[in-house]
């Protein structure tokens, strides 16, 4: 999609409605969203305190894919950080956290496994204050979106919960595919989810931000 039709996307779709989101290239806005991911993982029970590093990062040894990850960040009106997730490449040595999921589809694993560098990425560690809204993981999908096509992205994997599956689904019912049954996580079951960038436009991201009920496995 050439720059210009990407931004008539972009005004057609009413993305005034969702906060400023960007990737993250300063070093200082990176160790923030960082912190944040940590932070609410540890405060809703993912992942133990035990693995926090004294800068409030989690340690090395509890997340390898630091050096391969695309961190983007939401924003509030005074310019705060209040949401972040963060792309893992396929160029990391490591299996993405999805692909070694034992729920997921093992034909759909090979083909993903098999996409060149650079064509896969997987959405991880979304976290947001939760004095904020669902808006704010609607804007960072939009900003990783922008990216992906930019860069040339095809494919995103993601394991997620019902209540993110819920927000997914709600912006694309389609587009955001089950694939496989949910696999065991701590606090609830998570669902191996996979997507082709090419099939969600701008508007997606502000589709149904009044919907409440959507298909479910």
């Amino acid at each position: 999609m050439a720059l210009a039709d990407k931004n008539v996307l972009r005004r057609d779709a009413g993305l005034d409605l969702l906060p400023a989101a960007r990737l993250l290239t300063d070093e200082r806005e990176i160790l923030a969203a960082r912190r944040l991911h940590a932070a609410e993982h540890v405060r809703m029970g993912y992942i133990p305190e035990s693995t926090l590093s004294p800068d409030g990062t989690l340690l090395d040894s509890a997340d390898p894919w630091v050096p391969y990850s695309r961190y983007f960040g939401a924003f509030d009106g005074a310019g705060r950080l209040r949401a972040t997730c963060r792309v893992i490449g396929n160029h990391a040595p490591c299996s993405l956290p999805t692909l070694v999921l034992p729920t997921i589809d093992a034909a759909l694993r090979q083909r993903l496994e098999e996409l060149p560098a650079g064509r896969l990425g997987e959405i991880a560690s979304l976290a947001r204050d939760p004095a904020v809204g669902r808006e704010y993981p609607r804007g960072l999908f939009h900003a990783v979106w922008a990216d992906a096509m930019d860069r040339g992205e095809t494919t995103w994997v993601m394991n997620v919960d019902v209540p993110v599956l819920r927000t997914l689904r709600t912006m694309d019912q389609d587009a955001f595919r089950i694939a496989g049954r949910a696999a065991p996580a701590p606090v609830r079951p998570v669902f191996p989810v996979w997507v082709r960038v090419a099939d969600l436009d701008a508007a997606a991201f502000v589709h149904g931000l009044d919907v409440t009920v959507v298909v479910l496995p």
